[in-house]
């Protein structure tokens, strides 16, 4: 795929995810248009990295997702069996509930933490090869909201990053790396 078309998909994906803030399945179809894109532009650019690490970043976010899922089924379970044989004024019960599902929420924010850090990366190392400068700021916006999810508005920084990101992608110039014309055939 061309740098054009690879610009395209990644800036689509990208208003995808942000529009995913509202409608969470096109989070799913924007990330996967952003991966395409990604891989196409570290290709394009000759800079694995682009790719390597918003894949990291993706392994991260999953991988925190289903360590905080178990945790909160545990969670849940475990309170579902105590109930049958609690009495009402055990509290110690409801405490390790709400215990564990501290304990999900900080697993949860530990690898989107990293995720968030990887896809920083990512985007650093497109706009340094692009020379789009909009991928910093997503990526550090990416940063800076993943660190204030623990506050909530966090995620309106990410709802902003995504946009900025979308922005980037557009504002691309489709200049990338020129491929040497084929060679003229031998003469007979």
């Amino acid at each position: 795929m061309s740098v054009e078309s690879n610009k395209s998909i990644g800036g689509i994906g990208a208003l995808l995810i942000a529009i995913g803030f509202f409608i969470p399945f096109l989070t799913l179809v924007g990330i996967i248009l952003v991966f395409i894109a990604l891989k196409g532009m570290a290709d394009a650019y000759g800079e694995s990295g682009i790719f390597q690490n918003a894949l990291y970043g993706i392994i991260f976010l999953i991988v925190g997702t289903i360590a905080s899922i178990v945790v909160l089924m545990g969670a849940f379970f475990g309170l579902g069996w105590s109930m049958t044989t609690m009495d009402y004024t055990d509290v110690a019960n409801l405490g390790a509930f709400f215990g564990t599902i501290i304990i999900a929420l900080v697993i949860l924010f530990v690898f989107y933490l990293l995720s968030a850090l990887f896809f920083k990366k990512s985007f650093d190392s497109l706009g340094e090869k692009s020379g789009e400068k909009l991928f910093h700021t997503a990526g550090m916006l990416m940063l800076v909201g993943a660190i204030l999810t623990i506050v909530g508005i966090g995620l309106i920084i990410l709802l902003i990053a995504w946009i900025i990101a979308a922005i980037a992608f557009f504002s691309m110039k489709a200049t990338g790396p020129q491929q040497a014309p084929p060679a003229p055939p031998p003469p007979p």
